[in-house]
Formats: structure tokens, C-alpha cells, sequence
């Protein structure tokens, strides 16, 4: 029982962090639904990983993502009397895990965020770090505007952004302005 309350667990606090890419660096944390659907979710113990599965659909009131695999790769405890709780107690919920390190989205991964909506073959949120890297042909379209190159960094703590150009992937941004207007 206590390992169906620990993937439980783990299961929503992949889904608090992986949709609240944006707002997981904000002074106040805030709660709203979460909901993950998948056709399958696995847990290993030994990898530190959780990964759902076929079908990934994540969904929040402000965003949602698509992909074919979510994997969530936890931080592993640095405190040594914590891991030496752990191994004598086996079922605690702690399970060594030190957090979520980063979370990957693979195949086919389409995310949609306050009108904008971006799709790549591999998203990485590193949390530490609070960067979103997009991979593989990505695209951000808000509108008719558009952005792509070879990779897009989004790092969400600074509220900046980088698209990074290389091989046959020039960087390409399409801007609409409104007919008529002249530069000044």
C-alpha cells in the first residue's frame, strides 16, 4: 500500500513541476489541478526516474503539453543519515529522492501556453537550472509569429530567451506587422 501512495506522489509532484515550468521560480508557489494521462507509467526504484508513457497528454489550467514519453530523472539525497534512514526503512515516501532534477519530454512534443504554442522532437526542463531547452526542429508560434532554429533555451528565471542556429538550421523569425506601417 505504501508503494501505490509513493507513485502516487510522485506522480503528482512530476505533474505540479512539469506543467508550472513557468511559475516554478515565483516567490509564492501556487496550487491548481494537475492531470496526467498516459498509457502506461513506470517507476524504478534503483534509475530515480518516473516515465509515463504513450499517449502523454498533461494538462493545467494555464498549460498543456503532448509527447509520446515523459520522463522525470529525481535528484538523488545528498544527506547521508537520510539515505541511511531510507535503507532501514524501505517504504518511506522519501525514497532518497532529492527532488526532480529535470524532465524530458520525447516524440512528437507539442506544448500550448497562454496562446503560444511550440512544438520540437525533445523538451528538457532542468529545474536547477530553470532553463527549457527545446530540440529538433523546434517551433514557437504566437499568432502568425514564428521562431526556430537549431535549439531554443528559454531561461525562465532571467525571462530571456536564445535560438541557436547550426548545420542546414538557420535561426528564422517571422513577424507580422500591421499593413502600412513605415519605419521610422
Amino acid at each position: 500500500m505504501r508503494r501505490a501512495w509513493l507513485v502516487l506522489a510522485i506522480c503528482l509532484t512530476v505533474a505540479t513541476v512539469a506543467t508550472a515550468a513557468t511559475e516554478a521560480f515565483a516567490a509564492e508557489e501556487k496550487t491548481v489541478p494537475t492531470a496526467i494521462t498516459a498509457d502506461r507509467l513506470t517507476y524504478g526504484l534503483d534509475g530515480g526516474q518516473v516515465v509515463f508513457q504513450g499517449q502523454v497528454h498533461v494538462v493545467r489550467p494555464d498549460l498543456e503539453i503532448w509527447s509520446d514519453k515523459m520522463t522525470a530523472v529525481l535528484a538523488q539525497a545528498k544527506d547521508k543519515k537520510k539515505d541511511k534512514a531510507q535503507a532501514e526503512a524501505p517504504d518511506s515516501l522519501d525514497m532518497g529522492a532529492g527532488g526532480i532534477e529535470r524532465i524530458v519530454a520525447t516524440g512528437g512534443v507539442r506544448m500550448r501556453y497562454q496562446g503560444k504554442e511550440a512544438t520540437c522532437a525533445k523538451a528538457t526542463l532542468y529545474m536547477d537550472q530553470g532553463l527549457l531547452e527545446l530540440e529538433g526542429d523546434p517551433v514557437i508560434r504566437d499568432g502568425a509569429n514564428s521562431i526556430k532554429g537549431q535549439i531554443i533555451r528559454l531561461y525562465l528565471k532571467d525571462n530571456r530567451s536564445e535560438v541557436v542556429g547550426g548545420g542546414n538550421s538557420r535561426v528564422e523569425a517571422v513577424f507580422q506587422t500591421p499593413e502600412g506601417t513605415k519605419p521610422k
